[in-house]
């Protein structure tokens, strides 16, 4: 199929980059534009559908420059007497397109920009891809880029994360102070430790929060204020936590609303008592080690016992 339209239609194989500038100079009638733009969108579900070589980055600018063209042509006969840039309409048809079938409003909005770097069109553009964005969720949820991932294996690192426990992984005994510690030993746990949080719990042990290393700065210089400062009085209670019974799937939703590297670990959440803590780093490394291929048996057994090689 992509052969034959290669032959009679050159225009929607490639990446599509000379027929955007084409475009964009408008040198397109509506017809042929609508052709073109059915025949690539076709060509492109062929290709991407089947696994083949091939992205939908591209296509995608390539749809959405093609239907700001059209919609800047659909608009000429009915306000005759204002002045339509088509360029702007369609790159604004690329932007939206791509936030449509990406779900990336802000990630669109910027490649667009930088690709023009069209101060006035900002606007417009952001409106476009905002409405597209939440036009294209009612209709799909997920993404274009959604069944690719899945392919690649995406859904078996949310399997190997979903049957990990916290408790695995997690590092026992955190340091932390209580809650009535003055200010001194505050400094001296960070001067001691290298971290970012220091967290705080009551005299239960029960976690209450966390003292971030940037909120102490305030205190350095006012040697009278420090005097009478206790931990309750700049420990944050915003800080996320995560039970020891609780997978690694959901240690990793926390992680993307917490800004620090470790996670506080509490018995459960009835209790809420600190037993320890979970590394961001140590989360990434644990995937990325049950992502490794397992080793031939052939490979597996001549490791285990080098006599059986001779």
């Amino acid at each position: 199929m992509v052969g034959v339209l290669s032959v009679w239609y050159p225009e929607v194989c490639g990446n599509g980059y000379s027929v955007v500038n084409r475009i964009l100079h408008g040198t397109w009638l509506w017809p042929t534009l609508l052709l073109i733009l059915i025949l690539k969108l076709a060509a492109t579900a062929a290709t991407f559908g089947s696994g083949a070589a091939g992205g939908v980055f591209t296509p995608t600018l390539f749809a959405g420059a093609c239907i700001g063209s059209l919609v800047c042509q659909l608009l000429l006969p009915i306000w005759p007497g204002h002045n339509l840039q088509a360029e702007a309409f369609v790159v604004v048809g690329m932007g939206a397109f791509l936030a449509a079938s990406t779900h990336a409003p802000i990630m669109a909005i910027i490649i667009i920009f930088e690709l023009t770097l069209d101060y006035p069109i900002i606007l417009p553009l952001m409106l476009a891809c905002v409405v597209a964005h939440y036009t294209s969720l009612a209709f799909e949820k997920k993404s274009i880029y959604a069944d690719s991932l899945q392919r690649k294996g995406l859904g078996d690192y949310q399997r190997q994360l979903s049957t990990l426990r916290v408790s695995d992984l997690m590092k026992r005994d955190p340091i932390s102070i209580l809650d009535t510690a003055n200010f001194r030993e505050i400094t001296e746990k960070f001067v001691t430790n290298r971290f970012n949080y220091l967290y705080v719990t009551d005299t239960a042990g029960a976690f209450v929060g966390a003292i971030a290393l940037h909120d102490i700065k305030s205190y350095l210089s006012e040697d009278e204020l420090a005097s009478v400062v206790v931990a309750r009085d700049i420990l944050r209670e915003d800080i996320p936590t995560i039970a020891a019974h609780d997978s690694l799937a959901e240690a990793l939703d926390r992680f993307t609303r917490h800004d620090g590297e470790r996670l506080p670990v509490v018995l459960d959440d009835e209790s809420h008592r600190l037993i320890g803590s979970l590394s961001k780093n140590d989360l990434i490394l644990a995937l990325a080690e049950r992502s490794k291929p397992a080793p031939q048996n052939g490979s597996q057994k001549t490791a285990e016992n080098p006599a059986n090689s001779s």
